[in-house]
């Protein structure tokens, strides 16, 4: 009887956990949707003015997700001790862009040759916020107050922007072919 209660237990906290994801996916959907295919570019700037208004609504949530995903992974990133990145900073990361960033793949397999990026490169993003987004395509880049650029990719249908490269030349190929 006493294990009855468990398992009943159990199932009706799975359902109440996988309603809550559903009401929580569907809002994400919804709210963050994207131009497919668009090239734009921000520099403390609205989108520009040649753009369609459903391109800019799109541009402007896709911007406001890269810039707050990107300043608080920057202060995730810089915090911590010196060999590892505080807790927390992989929930704005890709899983290649983490496994980089830990120099481990899942199951904390090592990857070979791999650096994991120094303590003055992580420091030097402790005040630093995001200065320019460029935005083409499913590919985006942010640029920082600290010179450094960090590349995102778009995940799946829901407009959602994770970084996936850091350090080295990130991004700077999408700043490079900038219009204007």
């Amino acid at each position: 009887m006493r294990w009855t209660w468990v398992v009943v237990g159990g199932v009706a906290a799975l359902l109440f956990v996988a309603a809550v994801d559903a009401l929580r996916s569907s809002e994400s959907e919804t709210v963050r949707p994207t131009a497919v295919g668009s090239t734009t570019t921000k520099n403390e700037a609205s989108p520009p003015a040649t753009a369609s208004t459903a391109e800019n609504e799109a541009s402007l949530s896709a911007w406001q997700e890269i810039e707050r995903a990107g300043n608080e992974w920057a202060r995730l990133f810089a915090a911590g001790d010196r060999h590892w990145p505080a807790p927390g900073t992989c929930q704005y990361m890709t899983q290649p862009g983490c496994e980089r960033i830990s120099c481990e793949r899942v199951g904390a397999r090592p990857i070979e040759n791999c650096t994991r990026p120094s303590w003055a490169f992580r420091k030097s993003f402790a005040d630093a916020t995001v200065t320019a987004i460029v935005i083409k395509g499913r590919q985006a880049a942010a640029r920082f107050s600290n010179g450094e650029t960090v590349e995102f990719t778009e995940i799946g249908v829901s407009g959602s922007y994770w970084i996936h490269k850091v350090g080295g030349n990130a991004g700077r190929k999408l700043f490079a072919n900038e219009p204007g």
